[in-house]
């Protein structure tokens, strides 16, 4: 299984997701302080808790159709 692990993340503001992953795991993106943006493709069906807690550069945020789940505390 693949995953993304950017927890605390100084460095990235944007990012392709690729299109070989169907969930975003917790905290994936946690603390990422420099994200401003992100393209959630289509073949991400779960997105967990806490993935883009603490996110505050975020800007934009694309939801495509076949996101099924955003658990709670995603975008905190």
């Amino acid at each position: 299984m693949h995953h993304l692990e950017f927890y605390n993340c100084t460095y990235l503001e944007s990012i392709n997701i690729p299109t070989s992953l169907t969930n975003i795991n917790e905290k994936t993106f946690a603390n990422c302080s420099r994200l401003k943006s992100i393209n959630i493709p289509g073949n991400i069906k779960d997105i967990e808790p806490y993935a883009f807690s603490e996110c505050k550069s975020m800007k934009t945020l694309m939801l495509n159709e076949g996101l099924l789940t955003i658990q709670g505390n995603a975008f905190s």
